[in-house]
């Protein structure tokens, strides 16, 4: 394997890492929302 390829692969990894805790932030604040709203309509 040379430099490039591992340049590469780790670019990859980068990427992926960056997307999962992106996904986790857009999850966590859908549920911070929506909880807000559910109390604001029982009350």
């Amino acid at each position: 394997m040379d430099m490039y390829q591992k340049r590469k692969i780790r670019a990859e990894k980068k990427n992926d890492d960056s997307q999962k805790s992106f996904s986790k932030v857009s999850i966590s604040w859908e549920i911070t929302t929506y909880g807000k709203l559910l109390r604001k309509t029982y009350k």
